[in-house]
């Protein structure tokens, strides 16, 4: 609390997270990936067709990450497996283990390849992606990334935090309340292609205009202004030290 009353400007990428007592009057500054902020956004890839590929982006080192993957694997994935042999779900990130790939690609249908060099190329093969989040702060990039590059994305509840206004559950994205429901709507996603894609449009759009780079930047320049135009504060001089020469004195 001592740090944040110390700050002259907090900025917060959940608008849940302004309003807690530590955070009271904190900027929502929306939390978007870096490149979309250095290049703008990326133009997104062509329709998926057929395919039955859902995918999975995530630093698989992150305890959150690794666990929700886990729970998808263990309580989801089977489900979606039978009904749908077909499927593939690929699971692409750093931080992947031998041993956490050995795991999840022993059972059928998993894809575990870890770091890859071309996430446009894993967005363009994928029918659309999902994040299997159970815990964590701030807003999940993941999610915006996907919908930048035209696929909509299946979240749970924690990864839909801070998303509540901009990407309305069941109209800009799915969200599924548990493993039983991340199933089945993964099995409604493949099998429909014109209601993913719906999905997908509305999301983008949405993306468009709440997390753009120039709504981006429009609020930090506004953020930043009062702090330049304030009068200068005189800062006390520590204990025993005199106070430093004011502008135009001899030394």
């Amino acid at each position: 609390m001592d740090q944040f009353r110390r700050c002259s400007l907090l900025w917060v990428s959940n608008p849940d997270d302004a309003q807690t007592p530590k955070a009271c009057g904190a900027t929502v500054l929306p939390n978007i990936p870096y490149d979309f902020v250095r290049d703008g956004d990326p133009q997104p890839v062509g329709p998926p067709g057929a395919s039955q590929t859902i995918l999975t982006v995530a630093t698989v080192s992150h305890p959150q990450n690794r666990e929700g993957i886990d729970r998808f694997f263990s309580r989801s994935w089977p489900a979606i497996h039978a009904a749908r042999p077909r499927a593939v779900w690929r699971i692409v990130g750093s931080g992947m283990t031998p041993q956490l790939r050995a795991r999840w690609e022993a059972r059928p249908g998993v894809q575990a390849p870890g770091f890859v060099h071309d996430l446009l190329e894993e967005y363009s093969r994928c029918a659309f992606s999902v994040a299997p989040l159970w815990a964590g702060g701030g807003t999940s990039i993941k999610v915006l990334e996907s919908l930048a590059f035209g696929r909509t994305c299946l979240v749970t509840p924690a990864g839909h935090r801070g998303f509540a206004q901009t990407l309305p559950a069941g109209q800009a994205i799915v969200v599924a309340p548990d493993e039983s429901s991340l199933a089945a709507e993964a099995i409604s996603l493949l099998d429909d292609p014109q209601r993913r894609e719906r999905f997908a449009s509305a999301g983008r759009d949405a993306l468009r205009a709440h997390y753009s780079r120039e709504r981006f930047d429009r609020i930090v320049e506004e953020s930043l202004r009062p702090l330049f135009t304030r009068a200068p504060v005189a800062l006390r001089p520590a204990p025993g030290r005199p106070p430093a020469p004011s502008a135009g004195s001899s030394a």
